[in-house]
């Protein structure tokens, strides 16, 4: 009986991990984005054009008043209930399945930004 419980708290001590996916190469455009300043909770919102290009290597962004920048590497976190977990530095990205919608968060002291991407493949 003795081994058996050994057998059963070893199996519990291992992790489970979702096997990695490849996040494809993509080209996703902002649409909206919500800004909230967490120590007063105030918020606002507008319309956005940014570009985000995923690529094996990372991330790029760009807008109309900046040219295009490596930002940093994407990794994959884990699977969301109906799509895919990734991040890159301060920013989280919620995928569709099919890739083609996103929500980002970008997450520091001073703001939150939730943004609607639309993403097609490259």
């Amino acid at each position: 009986m003795e081994n058996k419980s050994w057998l059963c708290l070893a199996m519990l001590l291992i992790p489970l991990t979702a096997s990695a996916i490849e996040l494809p190469s993509l080209l996703c455009r902002e649409q909206r984005v919500l800004v909230v300043t967490p120590d007063t909770l105030k918020f606002y919102t507008y319309e956005s054009s940014s570009l985000y290009r995923f690529t094996p290597k990372g991330l790029y962004l760009s807008d109309k008043d900046r040219v295009e920048y490596f930002y940093n590497e994407v990794t994959f976190v884990e699977p969301e209930l109906d799509g895919w977990r990734f991040v890159s530095a301060h920013k989280a990205f919620f995928f569709d399945a099919a890739f083609k919608k996103a929500q980002a968060v970008h997450t520091n002291s001073t703001e939150v930004r939730v943004s609607q991407l639309l993403c097609t493949r490259t």
